[in-house]
């Protein structure tokens, strides 16, 4: 997420900590004055299971949010993208490899949950796809994840396999 978004995203994230059971690690929460950000970041994401980006306008352009996908593709992490709102137009030339790869994986966008809690029963049915360890407190509807039914073989591309791409 880019940090202008936090305010936003975050009653998403403690649904995701309060339905899901699960540990988020939010730099905002977790980093402290004097942490080596980078290295923390980048400590989190290696112990990740999964990755799940909310994604905007903002986040889009954000030199941060790059780097951590860029982490995140090359450990091969599986990747969720959640798109907090619509994102429309051109992207900064360094993000053209990974928009690629956002656009070859399924997402979830929220907007088409008016609001609602169905978006975790899509989030909730993906990790449970990818054997997130310690989900739990929700049932998940057979064919929840339906939406993101390309979910599990989400991030395997390299960036170099997504540069050769046709563009």
């Amino acid at each position: 997420y880019a940090r202008p978004d936090f305010p936003r995203i975050e009653p998403y994230v403690e649904k995701i900590k309060k339905d899901l059971g699960l540990s988020v690690w939010i730099d905002l929460e977790r980093l402290e004055a004097g942490d080596a950000w980078q290295a923390a970041i980048n400590k989190n994401l290696a112990a990740s299971r999964v990755v799940v980006v909310f994604l905007s306008a903002q986040s889009l352009t954000s030199a941060a949010v790059l780097h951590e996908l860029k982490t995140a593709i090359a450990q091969k992490k599986p990747i969720v993208p959640i798109y907090i709102q619509p994102v429309y137009g051109r992207t900064p030339p360094e993000w053209d490899d990974v928009r690629r790869f956002l656009s070859s994986i399924q997402h979830i966008e929220l907007k088409e949950f008016g609001g609602g809690d169905g978006w975790l029963d899509v989030l909730g049915a993906a990790l449970k796809k990818l054997d997130v360890p310690a989900l739990r407190r929700r049932r998940f509807r057979e064919g929840a994840g339906r939406r993101s039914a390309r979910i599990p073989s989400l991030s395997r591309l390299t960036l170099a396999e997504l540069q050769s791409m046709p563009k």
